[in-house]
C-alpha cells in the first residue's frame, strides 16, 4: 500500500472515530439501495445478524467485518480499526460514569 493510500485511510478512520461500525454499514447500504436481506445472502451471512450488527445489537466479527469490507470495496481492516476505536469510545464513557458517581458509605 502506497503512503497516499495509508493516509487517506487514515483521515477516513479519523473522520468516523467513535462511530459504530455497523451504523456505517448500514448507511452505505441505505445510499447504495441494497436491502439487509439481499446484501446478507450475498455475503453468506444471516440476514437476523447482519441486522444486529447494524442495529448495535451485536459486535462486528473478523469474518463478518473481511466479508463486507470485500463486497463494498473498504480497505481491508477499515471496519475493525473502526470497531476498536468504538469499543474504546464506549469503555471511556462507561468509566466517566463509575468515575462521577458519587460512592455510598
Amino acid at each position: 500500500m502506497c503512503i497516499f493510500a495509508k493516509r487517506a485511510m487514515r483521515s477516513e478512520i479519523d473522520m468516523y472515530k467513535g462511530i459504530r461500525p455497523g451504523k456505517i454499514v448500514g448507511l452505505e447500504l441505505q445510499e447504495r439501495n441494497l436491502s439487509q436481506r439481499a446484501f446478507a445472502a450475498a455475503i453468506d451471512e444471516h440476514k437476523q445478524t447482519l441486522n444486529a450488527v447494524i442495529t448495535g445489537r451485536r459486535k462486528l466479527t473478523v469474518e463478518m467485518a473481511l466479508k463486507i469490507e470485500k463486497a463494498l470495496g473498504y480497505d481491508e481492516g477499515f471496519l475493525l480499526t473502526l470497531q476498536a476505536y468504538y469499543e474504546i469510545a464506549e469503555y471511556k464513557n462507561l468509566s466517566l460514569i463509575h468515575i462521577s458517581e458519587p460512592t455510598r458509605q
